[in-house]
């Protein structure tokens, strides 16, 4: 009897999952602000990116994403009586998992959501006139958020960066990269 109800309990999740399933693609924007380590200061950027969206079961959805910094964050200090501009942009690509709350709301779910991916980017130094670039090395990194998705698809999210770079030069610093987000987007169905 019990091996009956296990096989009906997976029948029936098998089929919930294929009625179900749904993908959709979907564009997003917003202002991102650094949590970088060693900075006296925040800078704020402008992010934008796409995803790629699967429904895998009722509350649970799982997608890929790209996001990139549209313009770098840019950091002013004064050392030795000269002004030096640092810039650093970053681009992340990887998989997110939303985790729909069962809130009883009529016109937003909220959700729970968390990610890994490949975080890069680039590091540029600017004072009297001359400037230095490097590339920041690709690096495994998470992220962690919360949001809320309407039923047209528009949507809102909070979602915090985890990662740690090292610079592509010889005796490179790992430094916390960190950032938050705040984004809105659309996703449609396909």
């Amino acid at each position: 009897m019990k091996r009956l109800s296990l096989l009906f309990t997976i029948f029936i999740l098998l089929f919930t999952v294929q009625t179900s399933m749904a993908t959709g693609l979907g564009i997003q924007a917003g202002m991102a602000t650094s949590a970088f380590q060693d900075q006296a200061s925040a800078a704020n950027t402008f992010v934008g990116g796409a995803h790629f969206v699967f429904d895998w079961l009722p509350l649970i959805d799982v997608g890929a994403e790209y996001t990139m910094t549209l313009s770098p964050y840019t950091f002013e200090t004064t050392a030795f009586g000269q002004t030096l501009t640092s810039e650093i942009s970053q681009s992340y690509f990887g998989a997110f998992v939303r985790v729909f709350l069962p809130i009883p709301l009529i016109v937003v779910n909220p959700y729970l959501k968390g990610g890994m991916g490949y975080y890069s980017g680039k590091f540029k130094v600017t004072a009297a006139g001359r400037s230095d670039s490097a590339d920041l090395k690709s690096t495994l990194g998470y992220s962690l958020g919360l949001g809320v998705k309407s039923i047209v698809g528009l949507y809102g999210e909070f979602v915090y960066n985890f990662v740690s770079h090292e610079l592509d030069v010889e005796n490179p610093d790992n430094l916390a990269y960190n950032n938050w987000m705040i984004m809105v987007g659309y996703s449609f169905g396909l």
